[in-house]
């Protein structure tokens, strides 16, 4: 029989990781981080990006390149959001 999917969640605000961002990690996200067009409305900006990612460190990791990036570390509120299944089947997400 098919086995029931669990939600699980992570504390998302925990999974930014404190420190200097490595180039090298910056490198290795820049090509898989989708960024949308950004649009104003009264005069706040609005920008999503999307990433594929397969474990929790894995959103650490993206949620860190995204804050190296000035102007994403600036912005009053940055929203954020994941969903994945884990090797066991569970889901794992979190959002703001």
């Amino acid at each position: 029989g098919v086995s029931p999917v669990q939600d699980a969640h992570a504390d998302l605000h925990g999974a930014v990781r404190t420190g200097p961002v490595s180039p090298t990690l910056i490198q290795q996200w820049e090509q898989q981080i989708h960024h949308g067009e950004p649009f104003t409305d009264r005069k706040s900006t609005f920008q999503a990006h999307l990433a594929a990612v397969r474990s929790l460190g894995e959103v650490q990791d993206m949620v860190s390149v995204l804050k190296s990036n000035n102007k994403v570390a600036r912005a009053t509120h940055n929203i954020m959001a994941f969903r994945l299944t884990t090797e066991s089947g569970n889901l794992l997400c979190d959002c703001d």
